[in-house]
């Protein structure tokens, strides 16, 4: 019986950190569509939070933030050379309440 307990417990503390993780971060996501592997993607987006900092996932990608009164600008550049066929970049962002902004960027890149 107490085996039961130890393990209904350690159950509830497991689903606790993982509703916890779920709740810690966003997640937007950009589908860029068919792309030359010979042009570098650049497109700024408006993030309707004060960022703090970003990070890029890969070396394909380069981030700068610039902030404004309530949200902030993320300018990406993506170099899809290295790609063939479905290519997906992440930047990471982090807010000024210490929430991660998972920025996800999908495109096709032409063989």
């Amino acid at each position: 019986m107490d085996k039961l307990k130890i393990f209904i417990l350690l159950c509830f503390v497991n689903s606790c950190f993982l509703a916890h993780a779920e709740d810690n971060g966003q997640l937007l996501e950009y589908d860029i569509g068919v792309i030359s592997p010979k042009k570098i993607f650049k497109k700024t987006y408006e993030i309707k939070e004060e960022i703090n900092s970003a990070v890029s996932m890969c070396d394909c990608v380069e981030v700068n933030v610039t902030k404004q009164k309530n949200s902030s600008l993320v300018e990406v550049e993506f170099n899809p050379a290295e790609y063939k066929g479905q290519a997906i970049a992440e930047v990471k962002l982090l807010d000024k309440a210490n929430r991660v902004i998972t920025l996800r960027l999908k495109a096709y890149v032409e063989k």
